[in-house]
């Protein structure tokens, strides 16, 4: 194979453009078949050798990964390939999917960023956008290249990051160009749950199970109690029972009564949610691969203002709320008879409701979410949350989460959630009635 290593006369940039290059290294790369385990350089001598014949097993491991990488001057840093198709082969071999990073840079040590304009002419060498990129918030990578490949399940993450090197040194440095390659572990896997069965797996799930079991068997039994009731046998539903019935909890829910005269804010807070919910959407819409990341980039440089601060309207959730339950609770504080351990009866009351299910969704994130899916990010972004949460649920539970880094804090969502309990409840009974001269504990919560 001849590589054209003749560099650009005044720039010292090289000539051939990095797609071609990747291709070059890439074309006839078949997996670690040098170095790793006999198991792994036995299963890739097996797949390059089938690959020769057309079989239809290593073709499909083979067709699963692009070898090609564009749209990199625009962001597309990403090169995905197919995962299914992958992980999808099962025998002779288990094929595995992975995610290689390559970072460029000169070999020379050469600073291309000397020089380099803010914006590019149509003329200016391609290459300066790649080995002068500069680290800055507005701009996503363009000397960092990302592409999937398909290998035996026998070799390890070490093992053909190892092999990867030595081709992209082998194609690259003649270019006087470093390709730094990179492969974690985490980003290698197959469609098999590899994530540990606990016992914090089988209690949460017989948990899971038993509520959805109470669920079902109390809206059974309130349905029948409907059923009675048409037919002019009056029955009634245990209070205990009836918390688990989701006719009743959809009714509660569908509740509406118009003479509140603090529906106007509940109304603004539910508007605020929608906001929060979309800005929380969006965010995890752009941490995922893209194409074409240009377009985004252009909003966060030169979009609105509202688009880029809309973050902000959580502070009008957070201040619509606590308006809610002051309005509410006020009165009632106000009224004769009433001492300051109402508040702490309060406070500890709104606590202790939204404890159990906030617990629960604890255990839920940390031992069955993990084993629910798949694919090329799902154990890079889902297991870390796991193991925050198996490590630091006490932070959560004890409402300190806010105290302790960000990275260590379990379903980060959910750090304001005693804040964002229910304060819409449309019984007006807690800001009109003022007649009774002693507050009666149950209207205080």
């Amino acid at each position: 194979m001849s590589v054209d290593i003749e560099e650009s006369a005044d720039s010292g940039l090289p000539k051939t453009w990095i797609s071609k290059i990747f291709y070059e290294t890439l074309v006839d790369f078949r997996g670690p078949s040098d170095v790793g385990s006999t198991a792994c350089r036995q299963q890739t001598q097996m797949y390059a050798r089938h690959l020769e014949n057309n079989s239809l097993w290593a073709v499909q491991m083979s067709d699963s990964w692009s070898r090609y990488p564009n749209g990199i001057l625009v962001g597309t840093s990403h090169h995905m390939g197919v995962y299914d198709e992958c992980v999808k082969v099962h025998k002779p071999v288990q094929g595995k999917y992975c995610m290689p990073s390559v970072k460029l840079g000169s070999s020379k040590g050469v600073d291309f960023r000397v020089g380099k304009p803010d914006q590019p002419e149509s003329n200016d060498n391609a290459w300066r956008e790649i080995l002068g990129f500069v680290d800055h918030d507005k701009q996503l990578h363009r000397n960092i290249v990302k592409f999937g490949i398909c290998i035996p399940d026998s070799c390890t993450a070490a093992d053909l990051q190892v092999t990867l090197q030595k081709e992209f040194d082998k194609h690259f440095l003649p270019h006087q160009v470093k390709a730094q390659v990179e492969v974690e572990s985490i980003l290698c896997s197959t469609d098999k749950d590899d994530y540990p069965y606990d016992t914090g797996y089988y209690l949460t799930s017989s948990l899971v199970g038993f509520i959805f079991l109470v669920c079902c068997l109390s809206t059974a039994y309130h349905l029948i109690i409907i059923i009675r009731d048409t037919k002019g046998k009056n029955s009634e539903m245990p209070e205990m029972l009836s918390s688990f019935s989701l006719i009743r909890n959809c009714r509660d829910l569908m509740k509406y009564n118009k003479n509140n005269e603090l529906n106007i804010f509940n109304g603004l807070k539910v508007v605020a949610m929608l906001l929060v919910l979309y800005c929380h959407n969006f965010i995890c819409f752009v941490k995922n691969p893209l194409t074409n990341n240009y377009y985004l980039e252009k909003i966060y440089e030169d979009g609105s203002d509202f688009l880029l601060t809309v973050l902000n309207v959580i502070d009008m959730f957070f201040y619509i709320a606590g308006y809610l339950i002051y309005v509410m609770l006020i009165q009632q504080f106000n009224k004769p008879g009433t001492s300051w351990y109402h508040i702490l009866m309060v406070i500890a009351y709104k606590y202790l409701k939204v404890l159990p299910s906030y617990v629960i969704m604890m255990m839920v994130t940390a031992f069955i979410i993990p084993h629910l899916e798949n694919g090329p990010f799902w154990a890079s972004q889902i297991w870390p949350e796991a193991d925050k949460c198996k490590n630091y649920w006490w932070a959560n539970v004890l409402a300190v989460s806010n105290f302790i880094p960000a990275d260590n804090q379990c379903i980060i969502s959910g750090w304001n959630n005693v804040d964002e309990d229910d304060t819409s409840s449309s019984d007006s009974n807690l800001t009109h009635d003022t007649n009774n001269a002693k507050p009666s504990y149950e209207n205080l919560m």
